[in-house]
């Protein structure tokens, strides 16, 4: 498989800049946390560029750990609460990929 948001390459960096409550009914503890992240460079998604955005847990009861499969959203400004998504400032971009924490 080859995403076309890769463009042939391996993946992106990114650093996880807070976490926030993503306020998704039905979930609770780990599963109703999401990280709000800056990738290292500027991401062109479907006409959408920035460096900014947010990952998902990918279903309830999914816990954080050093490696595991989330949503991945861009987003136009850095996103510190759930309040701040909208359709305007962020769109989807994946919904199976893998992250791996990794020194810095």
């Amino acid at each position: 498989m080859d995403p076309p948001w890769l463009k042939n390459g391996d993946g992106y960096y990114a650093r996880v800049v807070s976490f926030f409550d993503n306020e998704i009914e039905g979930r609770e503890d780990d599963s109703r946390i999401s990280a709000a992240i800056e990738f290292d460079e500027e991401l062109e998604i479907k006409n959408f560029k920035s460096r900014f955005g947010f990952i998902l847990g990918r279903w309830e009861g999914q816990k954080w750990d050093t490696e595991g499969v989330v949503h991945v959203h861009l987003s136009n400004k850095p996103i510190t609460a759930a309040s701040d998504i909208s359709g305007k400032n962020s769109i989807w971009v994946e919904s199976h990929a893998n992250y791996k924490k990794v020194s810095s």
